[in-house]
C-alpha cells in the first residue's frame, strides 16, 4: 500500500511538471488564413458589427457574442463574450499585394500559477482556438464571392446605348421621383419631335455640385443624332468597360449600391472615365411599390 502511495505521488508529480513544462504562464492562441479580398474591404466586412452576429460565429462556439471593441487601419480589436467570461483578441489584416489578404487572429490568456488554473485556461484556449478556425474558415469562404463583401453582385460589360441626348437642372434637395421624370418625359418629348426613336431605358445622375445644391442630369438613348438645344445636348457614349450592378428597392437602395461600387473600385484600384448613370429599368411613375422597382448601375472604369 506505500509503494502505491509513493507511485500514486511520483506521477502526480510528473503530470504538474509537465504542466509547468508544457503550459506556459501566458498561453498565446492564434489562428491564420488567407482571404481572397483587399485588406481594404475586408477590414470595412470584419468592422461591422452586423457581419459576426449574422454571417460569422458558429453556432458551436464557446463564446456567443463577438463584439468590435476598437479599430484602428487594417487591425480589429474583438471581444469574446460569454455571460461574464470575456477574452480580448486582435484581428490583424496583411496585404501582401495582389487580390488577397492574409487574416492573423490572435489572443493571450493568463494561465497562472496554480496548475489547475493552468490546465483550465489550456482547455479554454484549445475551445477559443477551435472557434478561431471556425470563424476564419467561414470568413474564407465568404470572401470567395464579392457579392458577400459589397453586399451586391457586380459585374463587366459594355453598353449598347452610345447616342443620346440629356438635359440637366440644379436642385437644392435630392430631387424626387416626379423631377427625374420630368427631365426625362421633356427629353422623350424632344425625341417624338426629332422623329427618332428610344433605344433603351432613360438615366439619371445625381451629382453634389456646390454647396447645399445637387445637380441632376437624365439621358435618353436614340437611334440618330439630333440637333442640340439650349437645354438639350447630344452625347455619345463610348463602348468600354463598365462595372454593372443591378438592384430592387427605392432610391436609398440605388445610392448604397452606387456607395460600394465605389468602394469596390477604391479597393481594386480602378480609375472611374466619367460619372455613373442609373438605368430606369421600372418605370417608378406606373409602379408605386418601391420594392419592385428595378434599376441597372453603369461606371465605367479604365
Amino acid at each position: 500500500m506505500k509503494n502505491f502511495f509513493i507511485v500514486l505521488l511520483l506521477l502526480a508529480a510528473v503530470a504538474i511538471t509537465c504542466i509547468y513544462i508544457f503550459i506556459p504562464s501566458n498561453i498565446t492562441v492564434s489562428a491564420v488564413t488567407t482571404a481572397n479580398a483587399p485588406a481594404s474591404s475586408l477590414y470595412r466586412y470584419v468592422n461591422n458589427k452586423n457581419t459576426w452576429s449574422e454571417k460569422l460565429v458558429p453556432n458551436n462556439s464557446l463564446f456567443k457574442e463577438y463584439t468590435v471593441s476598437s479599430s484602428v487601419q487594417n487591425a480589429v480589436d474583438v471581444v469574446l463574450r460569454d455571460g461574464n467570461d470575456t477574452v480580448n483578441t486582435k484581428l490583424i489584416l496583411i496585404f501582401p499585394g495582389g487580390d488577397s489578404t492574409i487574416v492573423h487572429w490572435d489572443c493571450s490568456l493568463v494561465a497562472g500559477a496554480n496548475p489547475f488554473s493552468r490546465l483550465h485556461a489550456y482547455n479554454k484556449a484549445v475551445d477559443i482556438k477551435k472557434s478561431m478556425d471556425s470563424v476564419l474558415s467561414k470568413l474564407k469562404s465568404l470572401t470567395n464571392d464579392p457579392a458577400n463583401i459589397y453586399g451586391i453582385h457586380i459585374t463587366k460589360a459594355s453598353t449598347k446605348d452610345t447616342i443620346l441626348i440629356s438635359t440637366k437642372t440644379m436642385f437644392n434637395h435630392y430631387p424626387s421621383t416626379n423631377e427625374i421624370y420630368s427631365l426625362v418625359n421633356k427629353l422623350n418629348d424632344y425625341a417624338v419631335k426629332s422623329d427618332a426613336l428610344v433605344t433603351g431605358n432613360p438615366m439619371y445622375n445625381v451629382t453634389p455640385d456646390e454647396k447645399d445644391s445637387v445637380r441632376l442630369m437624365t439621358a435618353l438613348p436614340v437611334n440618330k443624332l439630333l440637333r442640340q438645344t439650349n437645354s438639350i445636348m447630344q452625347m455619345r457614349m463610348i463602348p468600354g468597360n463598365f462595372l454593372i450592378t443591378q438592384v430592387s428597392g427605392g432610391e436609398a437602395t440605388v445610392r448604397e449600391a452606387l456607395a460600394q461600387m465605389q468602394n469596390f473600385i477604391s479597393d481594386n484600384n480602378k480609375t472611374t472615365m466619367a460619372i455613373s448613370f442609373s438605368y430606369l429599368v421600372t418605370n417608378r411613375i406606373n409602379e408605386p411599390d418601391t420594392t419592385k422597382w428595378i434599376t441597372k448601375i453603369y461606371i465605367p472604369v479604365y
